[in-house]
């Protein structure tokens, strides 16, 4: 499972198109932040008697003062909370000011302070200004009014970028549900011929580099990776005296074999996730052939899926190299020649060069499982 948690676990960065987003819909103007800006000293002389009072405004709620275990805590809060204004204040909100409001809102989410206790650090914030507003413009309310439109503004997308990383901390928990899950059932499927659960992670890792090697981008790659696992799920269905057979399987027990294909892509049917959709797509296609010659569809070239060729060359690549109850395990430059040899035939000749372009870093892949299990054996 690390494997799949380091590949989604992963603190998300805004980018140029989230800044511009928020910004151009929250309508924050040249002029809001030569407003916010002129407002710097106002604030700087009351800033420290705020963040006492509002350090003590915590400590004093039952709700939010067991989030504080000790006082250095509070010594932390206070200069953090210093700093937000005075970037705030510097009124250029750019990807140093937006990362570091998304920080802040992880690490509250991670110690467990929920969104509305977050929120209402932030309507605090904006009471302290709206009173130094009022103070600098008593008898200027047009002014009053510009500067409270331009601060509102701005914590409004502050409170964006918090919900943000709410939404999306709950968005990689439910992903890492999702992937265990997938993870699970298919050791489960592995389990009687690959007690170490290595050969889907390995064909994870060789398919997602195959799968960038082919152009593939983003959620496209990591759908492969997450989904390969899932590959023979269909080998449920498949009896131990056929799966586990020392000797050359009879032609009856090989179309026995054939069938798991079928009955994976039965298991994997009619889901809305958008991965268990993927894993029966590859179910059903990984022993497809370039050709037509393959099973359980006799698909050719086109036909069959981007993401059933790729797993399919990965597949017969770990498998080769992997010590089965019917074969020992080849070395890899037999492996690399069988595959050379079907290349047209059974594999896609644009799959096939992604493979081979790619070898290296599978051959890193290959060799770092081994050091694992090696590893595991020895303690």
């Amino acid at each position: 499972m690390k494997a799949l948690r380091d590949w989604i676990h992963k603190e998300k960065p805004l980018d140029k198109y989230d800044r511009e987003r928020w910004l151009q819909y929250l309508s924050i103007t040249k002029e809001d932040r030569k407003t916010i800006v002129a407002m710097k000293d106002d604030f700087a002389s009351h800033i420290d008697e705020f963040i006492a009072g509002f350090c003590e405004h915590i400590l004093k709620q039952k709700d939010t003062s067991v989030f504080i275990m000790d006082t250095d805590v509070i010594k932390r809060l206070k200069p953090s909370v210093k700093k937000y204004f005075t970037q705030l204040l510097k009124g250029n909100y750019g990807s140093g000011y937006f990362n570091d409001r998304l920080n802040i809102a992880h690490t509250h989410e991670n110690i467990g302070v929920g969104p509305g206790w977050y929120i209402g650090a932030y309507t605090r914030c904006f009471q302290f200004a709206t009173d130094r507003i009022f103070e600098k413009y008593p008898d200027k309310p047009e002014k009053a009014q510009q500067a409270i439109n331009a601060f509102t503004k701005v914590f409004f997308l502050d409170m964006s970028i918090a919900m943000e990383a709410y939404a999306y901390k709950t968005h990689d928990r439910l992903k890492t549900a999702e992937l265990e899950t997938i993870y699970r059932l298919s050791r489960a499927a592995e389990y009687r011929d690959d007690q170490t659960g290595n050969h889907i992670m390995r064909l994870g890792h060789y398919s997602a580099v195959v799968a960038r090697n082919m152009g593939m981008k983003g959620d496209e790659v990591e759908d492969i990776f997450a989904s390969a696992p899932m590959h023979d799920i269909g080998k449920i269905g498949v009896p131990d005296s056929i799966l586990l057979k020392p000797d050359k399987l009879t032609p009856e027990e090989f179309e026995r074999i054939k069938t798991h294909s079928i009955v994976g892509g039965l298991i994997l049917a009619t889901s809305e996730s958008r991965l268990l959709q993927k894993a029966q797509e590859i179910a059903l296609t990984h022993h497809e052939r370039y050709d037509g010659t393959g099973y359980p569809h006799g698909l050719h070239s086109d036909e069959i899926p981007l993401s059933g060729k790729i797993i399919g060359i990965c597949d017969v690549f770990d498998a080769l190299t992997t010590k089965r109850p019917y074969k020992p395990a080849f070395s890899n430059e037999e492996a690399i020649s069988e595959i050379k040899k079907g290349e047209g035939s059974h594999f896609d000749p644009e799959v096939s060069v992604a493979f081979f372009k790619c070898l290296d870093e599978i051959l890193a892949i290959q060799k770092r499982f081994q050091e694992e299990t090696a590893n595991q054996i020895i303690r």
